[in-house]
């Protein structure tokens, strides 16, 4: 896997003089990484760097929120005695701070020529993606996106780089897909996943913390952070197309379900974390049962694990469980969905989303649902009202359902709760809740970033030839998001979209990689999808479009009859 780097060197946007003792450095964004200094001193002369996100009112470092779980020790602080040398320098070494602001102290006097500068640290993983488009709020979330990742990143996926720097396994399972269309971490995740078979007990129990040093199996973990032992492998291979990860960590994923098998009672698992951190956090109401979201991840595990023993030729146990997911299905419809009111347990935005996500609903109910889901929506306002697993739902139901433009009211709303209200209020990364009030550099909301790609700019995985081999493009063709620029650097080369609005007609310019396949999902109601090659194949079999590699011009008149 990649190695942690200092991958850049940061210059301070400016610095606050609060007396003639305390400077405050601003880098302008929260990063992770450490100071460098030089600087002309007198020997013994004593200098303490304090490293915090963010500011008391009257300008000095505010570490509060992000030290409360410290045991003992000053917290996020170095100190430096001068040697005297006519110029000396001096960076930490061993350790790592989440930081924007460094709080620089004299303690006595004879320091001069003072330069302060970050160090920017992670594992240095290649870009895999870009996107960009007309919409400047999105392209900002798409930058703290990036920016969260990377500095949760330390050889292993962490969720915060200042306050915890632990490896929850929730945290990194709800970003996985985005981190995979962003950077080429398959080798990463393949590393921590080692990690996941050394914590996993004899019983087949995980702890929601890994590497662990015994915390986490008792509290903090449940069927959606553990899942990350059978859903992460699952998406390295859908998204790479790495087969030896399904078969390196297949054991350890029966030794997981047959856990889940024993804890739950007629196919409901009630143990664990729910939808944590929704906006009623501070009262610890989830809505959304906990016995909803984890028997709806039970149900996903047994559907993946059976894709995954068929994969590896090992038909039984594809069979199996195969009849274990419709199992926890059917008992999941009985208890938690009630199809005379339209409702699902909870009646909020969360489980409404899980239901159609998870593909817990049958086909002539996803209508209903999606109706459902649209008034919980615009009864908030068009603002969330979901923590870090119904977030994830909610903006995928929706665009299932052809509900595009609500999802992105929601990503691009600037009133609370919602990923706006960060940029509103200065947010240069991603927040850990929605009120901000504890860690400002988590990623786990960091699914809007998956939204971009394959939902707004419409490129996807197929799982059935994965690596993208053959992929689908399904834009969401939204006319208040003009102008679209996306693409992926997969194993064969680079997928690339280029997309515009003008008027009512949509264009994109489609690049498929040699030995790909797109498969063109945009056909709809009352519209013609029309295809220029320039340099490519395309055919059409049952009905579908598929191109060749090459590249395509395609447009879409959205007034257009068949």
């Amino acid at each position: 896997m990649p190695p942690v780097r200092i991958c850049r060197i940061l210059e301070p946007v400016s610095c606050n003089i609060i007396n003639e003792r305390i400077r405050v450095y601003d880098l302008g964004v929260s990063v992770a990484g450490r100071a460098e200094i030089e600087l002309t001193a007198e020997k013994g002369s004593e200098i303490v760097l304090r490293y915090a996100e963010r500011l008391y009112p009257d300008g000095r470092a505010d570490r509060e929120h992000i030290s409360k779980m410290l045991y003992s020790g000053e917290f996020q602080t170095e100190k430096y005695i001068c040697c005297g040398k006519e110029r000396e320098s001096y960076h930490s070494k061993f350790t790592y701070h989440g930081f924007r602001y460094v709080e620089a102290e004299f303690l006595n006097g004879g320091v001069t020529d003072f330069l302060l500068r970050g160090q920017y640290m992670h594992t240095d993983f290649e870009s895999a993606g870009f996107f960009e488009c007309s919409d400047q709020t999105i392209n900002k979330l798409q930058q703290c996106t990036l920016r969260s990742t990377l500095n949760n990143f330390f050889g292993l996926p962490t969720d915060c780089p200042h306050r915890e720097k632990l490896g929850w396994t929730g945290d990194a399972l709800l970003s996985a897909q985005h981190t995979l269309l962003n950077f080429n971490a398959m080798t990463a995740y393949e590393k921590w996943l080692e990690d996941f078979i050394d914590a996993q007990r004899i019983s087949g129990q995980l702890p929601g913390v890994i590497p662990t040093n015994g915390f986490g199996y008792n509290w903090g973990n449940g069927p959606a952070w553990d899942s990350a032992l059978i859903q992460l492998p699952w998406y390295v291979y859908v998204y790479t197309g790495n087969k030896h990860i399904l078969a390196a960590n297949y054991n350890a994923m029966k030794k997981y379900m047959n856990f889940l098998d024993g804890i739950a009672v007629k196919n409901i698992v009630n143990y664990g974390l729910g939808d944590w951190n929704s906006p009623d956090r501070a009262n610890d109401d989830y809505k959304c049962p906990a016995a909803f979201s984890g028997t709806a991840y039970y149900y996903r595990d047994a559907v993946i694990l059976s894709d995954i023993a068929l994969i590896l030729g090992k038909s039984d146990e594809h069979k199996f469980y195969k009849a274990l997911s419709e199992e926890i299905k059917q008992s999941f419809r009985r208890k938690f969905i009630d199809l005379k009111n339209v409702s699902a347990a909870g009646n909020c935005q969360a489980s409404t989303a899980i239901a159609i996500d998870f593909g817990m609903l049958n086909p002539q109910e996803i209508p209903l649902f999606a109706e459902l889901l649209k008034r919980q929506v615009e009864e908030k306002g068009f603002k969330v009202d979901t923590g870090i697993l119904g977030t994830k739902a909610l903006l995928f139901a929706l665009s299932e359902t052809g509900n595009s433009d609500i999802a992105y009211r929601l990503v691009t709303q600037t009133e609370y709760p919602g990923w706006g209200w960060w940029l509103a209020n200065g947010a240069t990364t991603l927040w850990g809740n929605w009120d901000g009030k504890s860690s400002r550099d988590h990623h786990m909301f960091g699914c809007v970033s998956q939204w971009f790609y394959e939902c707004l700019a419409g490129i996807r995985p197929d799982p059935s030839a994965p690596g993208f081999r053959r992929f689908c493009f399904k834009p969401a063709l939204l006319k208040a998001v003009s102008s679209i620029s996306c693409s992926h650097m997969c194993m064969y080369g680079e997928i690339s979209a280029e997309i515009r609005f003008s008027g009512d007609i949509f264009t994109a310019v489609l690049s498929v990689p040699a030995g790909c396949t797109a498969v063109i999902c945009l056909a709809q109601e009352k519209r013609t999808v029309s295809f220029r090659p320039r340099g490519g194949e395309w055919r059409r079999t049952c009905g579908i479009f598929e191109l060749c590699s090459g590249e395509y011009e395609l447009s879409v008149d959205l007034q257009g009859e068949n």
